[in-house]
């Protein structure tokens, strides 16, 4: 059983990481797109945060606590498993308070044709989407280097 949830911890992860590149590099590619296909990105990032960053975040979390208490040789102060709970609370933060509201927000001014204030408000997200990027990056390695085991 360990093998699968572990399967089923890293899948999310992934899923998550590449969700969070994924977005990204639309934002890049779409920089100088018209309008309308930018607020159609915002809004599709919204969407995702509903229905692949909340339930792989969840799953992600749900499945290390099973790693970690139930079949785990590693105990909840390792270091790698609170940089693991950590990731998921900013995740989670920054997903509910910054992505989803300034996402609409952004997609709202690119529909009214406000192309600067929608370039704003994504400019605005940008450096907090890097540091959830950063840190995923970094909860990965600190996942496969088992810090602090």
């Amino acid at each position: 059983m360990h093998g699968v949830m572990l399967f089923i911890h890293i899948v999310a992860a992934m899923a998550w990481l590449g969700a969070a590149i994924r977005e990204e590099a639309a934002r890049s590619a779409l920089a100088k797109a018209p309008a309308v296909a930018r607020a159609v990105e915002h809004r599709i990032a919204v969407d995702m945060g509903r229905w692949l960053f909340a339930p792989a975040a969840g799953i992600v979390l749900l499945s290390g606590i099973w790693l970690v208490a139930i079949d785990g040789d590693v105990g909840f102060g390792a270091a790698f498993v609170l940089i693991g709970v950590l990731t998921v609370i900013v995740g989670g933060a920054l997903g509910s308070a910054v992505f989803g509201p300034k996402g609409r927000l952004a997609a709202a001014r690119f529909d009214e044709g406000d192309v600067d204030g929608g370039a704003a408000v994504e400019a605005s997200m940008r450096s907090l989407h890097l540091l959830q990027i950063g840190l995923l990056l970094v909860t990965v390695v600190a996942m496969i280097g088992e810090w602090g085991a």
